[in-house]
């Protein structure tokens, strides 16, 4: 190491100049920095200078929450733009959890409200912690990228991604896929009821009712009706004992694999309160059932 000030040849580790005793710069840890500095800025490329000023505000950049809005409004969008495609993964699974708790409950109502609300919690969680998990995945990729390249190569490893919002638009595709498989696997000669109907069935799902709310109900049959009516039982239980409450036919077309229909109005027709199970027959063969309560008492 040579002086800056006298030009004396110094020892590397020297803090002092043996020839004028000025202290000694540490020119190669400045050339350090300024590496590194470029490091990072060539895997984060764009908004760099954000990201830069949001991690230098923790002291552990890589824990600490710090709100990033276009993580929290984009979600699995961000992911794939800033290509961390492992967390996308883990939402997914998250997301397919609670809906199979739903399914496999009968949509009960404590888990619809939990299947509805997860993803909002989730993408919240995103806006907190995106920085941070950003800065992970930037260190872990960075190392990687050093350990079987050189520094040149960091960028192409980090930087954004089109093609990755693409691939998480696939992922979120693939995620419907398995939720139809899920739901006819699991669903397949079952009715669900809710106070509500929409376009493509039954909505505000749920088991338990007032006694002044409507119900409509939608019966999946697993398989094609291949006849044109069915017959529905409305059943009563009483301490173990069914009592057919009424009997009636849906009109059916025989390639329809189920149907949806109002069940209950509360202004033309009364249930007591209790338990109810509707099942489904098709020329005496069961095809469908499910059941619901209904509390209260209309006055």
């Amino acid at each position: 190491m040579f002086c800056s000030n006298c030009g004396k040849e110094n020892e590397e580790n020297a803090k002092f100049c043996i020839g004028c005793g000025k202290e000694l710069m540490p020119v190669t840890d400045e050339k350090t920095d300024s590496t590194e500095e470029q490091v990072w800025s060539d895997f984060v490329g764009k908004n760099y200078d954000y990201y830069k000023y949001k991690w230098a505000q923790k002291d552990d950049p890589a824990r600490a929450p710090s709100w990033n809005w276009a993580a929290f409004l984009l979600g699995i969008f961000w992911l794939g733009y800033r290509k961390m495609y492992k967390p996308i993964f883990i939402l997914i699974g998250v997301f397919l959890i609670g809906d199979l708790i739903e399914i496999l409950t009968g949509y009960h109502d404590l888990a619809v409200h939990a299947a509805t609300y997860l993803p909002m919690i989730c993408y919240v969680m995103v806006g907190i912690y995106g920085n941070a998990l950003y800065y992970k995945h930037a260190q872990t990729q960075i190392a990687r990228a050093r350990e079987s390249y050189d520094d040149n190569m960091v960028k192409y490893t980090g930087g954004t991604s089109g093609k990755g919002v693409a691939g998480a638009i696939g992922i979120l595709a693939g995620y419907f896929i398995i939720f139809t498989i899920l739901l006819s696997i699991f669903t397949s000669g079952s009715i669900v009821f809710g106070a509500n109907e929409g376009s493509h069935g039954v909505t505000d799902i749920k088991s338990s009712f007032s006694a002044d709310e409507e119900i409509f109900y939608e019966v999946d049959f697993g398989e094609a009706a291949d006849v044109s009516s069915v017959d529905v039982h409305l059943i009563q239980e009483d301490n173990g004992n069914e009592l057919v409450y009424a009997q009636f036919e849906e009109w059916v077309e025989p390639d329809w694999t189920g149907f949806y229909n109002y069940l209950y109005d509360p202004d033309y027709d009364f249930l007591e309160s209790g338990s109810y199970i509707v099942r489904v027959y098709r020329d005496g063969d069961l095809l469908s059932e499910g059941s619901f309560e209904i509390k209260g008492t209309v006055y």
